[in-house]
Formats: C-alpha cells, sequence, structure tokens
C-alpha cells in the first residue's frame, strides 16, 4: 500500500539540530535540486519512501484560493518584488534568513523566515518554479508540523505600464493545528489578504520616483 499524502510531506517535520546539519550542507555546495534535497530529509527521518506513492490515501485538509489585481507599473519593476529580498521594500516587518549565499533568485532557492504570511511558527521557503521571462515565480513554504503552503505568483503585461498579478496559496494540512488553520481560512479572507498586498504595493510606488 503507498503512503499517504500525509505521511509524505510529514517527511518534512524533522528535528531542527537535523534541519541545521541539511541547511548548513545545501548552502555550502552547488544548488541542489529538490529531489536532492527531499532525500536528505528523508534519510535523517528515516522513513522509507515507496516509488510509488499513493494521495488517494489519508484524508488531509487543504484550500486553494486565487486573486488578483492590477498596478500601473511596468511588469519588469514589479516581479522583483515578489522574492525574498524584494519584499523587503514594501512588506511591513518582512525579513528572511539567507542561509545560499545569495540574494539573487534562482529554483532550489532556499530560504527561512519568522512567524510571516500566515505562518504561526518559523517556516522553510524553497523555490520550486522560477521563470523570470514569463514573470512566474512559486515557492513551497513549509511549517514543521503544521502546513504545508504553495504559494504562486504570475505577472502579465498588459500595456508598458500596467501589469496583471495573480496570486495562488494553497495550504495542506500536517497536523491538527495546520488543519484548524485551514478550516477556518475564508476565501473572503484570503481576497482581504491579497487586496493588503495591492494596498502596499501602491505605497510603496508612491515613494519611488
Amino acid at each position: 500500500m503507498g503512503m499517504s499524502c500525509r505521511a509524505v510531506v510529514s517527511c518534512l517535520c524533522w528535528e531542527t539540530g537535523a534541519l541545521k546539519r541539511v541547511l548548513r550542507s545545501v548552502s555550502q555546495k552547488p544548488a541542489p535540486n529538490f529531489l536532492t534535497i527531499f532525500g536528505r530529509l528523508r534519510n535523517i527521518a528515516g522513513l522509507m519512501i515507496p516509488s510509488g506513492i499513493d494521495d488517494k490515501g489519508e484524508d488531509v485538509s487543504r484550500k486553494k484560493y486565487s486573486a488578483d489585481f492590477q498596478i500601473s507599473r511596468p511588469v519588469d519593476e514589479l516581479f522583483p518584488l515578489f522574492s525574498a529580498e524584494g519584499e523587503k521594500l514594501w512588506v511591513p516587518g518582512w525579513d528572511y534568513k539567507n542561509i545560499m549565499g545569495s540574494t539573487d533568485l534562482h529554483e532550489d532557492y532556499i530560504f527561512l523566515t519568522q512567524n510571516h504570511d500566515h505562518a504561526s511558527a518559523d517556516a522553510i521557503w524553497l523555490v520550486k518554479r522560477y521563470q523570470p521571462e514569463a514573470h512566474l515565480v512559486q515557492f513551497y513554504k513549509v511549517e514543521p508540523n503544521e502546513k504545508v503552503g504553495i504559494i504562486t505568483v504570475q505577472c502579465e503585461a498588459l500595456d508598458p505600464g500596467k501589469t496583471h498579478v495573480e496570486v495562488t496559496y494553497e495550504y495542506v494540512g500536517l497536523s491538527q493545528t495546520g488543519d484548524d488553520f485551514i478550516d477556518g481560512f475564508s476565501e473572503s479572507e484570503y481576497r482581504e489578504y491579497i487586496a493588503e498586498w495591492e494596498k502596499l504595493l501602491l505605497e510603496y510606488f508612491a515613494t519611488v520616483t
């Protein structure tokens, strides 16, 4: 029998010391792909993951919402702001721990945050997709023992001075705490959250000459 979705994702729930050892090794070597990182975490957790994983096993809490807005700025000015470094410019209180030795975003880039972005615990972020030519970025955000978030930002130039932004969040619960958050996370709340993004971006661009 294949391993359930919750059990597979729970492979990312490890002891703090083990996590630090993994991240230290990642930061000292060329950026590995996600499967390499996942394999290291699997080995630390002592879990044997079968080659065929059944994602129809144990029921999990999950929700996925999308919302969009338009900003009267060129796409090449806007898209870089949706990065670990770029968000420092417009998100109040945003900061992150840089463990990769570079601020240049790329696939498999990893960084850490504390209590940001619907997080009740420290989070590990992994850039799953990064396509700057298409103005697309996707992050995995892992809060061990709580939930996993998949955040996708897609920007599209409507004309040289206007950009359409679509933001999608999907959350998967890892525990009762995570499930409780997801169960209470409504679409109206999410739309208010993304509307705040638009407000903050407008305020930021108002200060830029």
